[in-house]
């Protein structure tokens, strides 16, 4: 057994520029639009328990103190692209 299994996850309420090495690989397949029922059943086929991908609940979710500022009204269409993950 790991020395952090069965403590409370690395990754719940850890900064997001850091995530655990062990969920690094689940995190970049998120990134990269694969389902997240994908990802999770690729973890428990790997042993690990999917919670591990849900931050704390007790976490504030990221730039949650810093107001939101407006874009420049020209470059609203690269920031729909870029939703839309073009």
């Amino acid at each position: 057994l790991d020395p952090g299994e069965g403590a409370a996850p690395a990754y719940a309420g850890a900064p997001a520029a850091s995530p655990p090495e062990h969920l690094a690989k689940y995190l970049k397949m998120l990134k990269m639009h694969i389902p997240r029922a994908a990802v999770e059943q690729k973890m428990r086929a790997d042993g690990l328990d999917p919670v591990l991908l849900d931050p704390g609940e007790g976490a504030a979710p990221a730039g949650a103190g810093a107001p939101a500022a407006s874009p420049p009204e020209h470059l609203a269409k690269y920031l729909k692209m870029l939703k839309m993950h073009i």
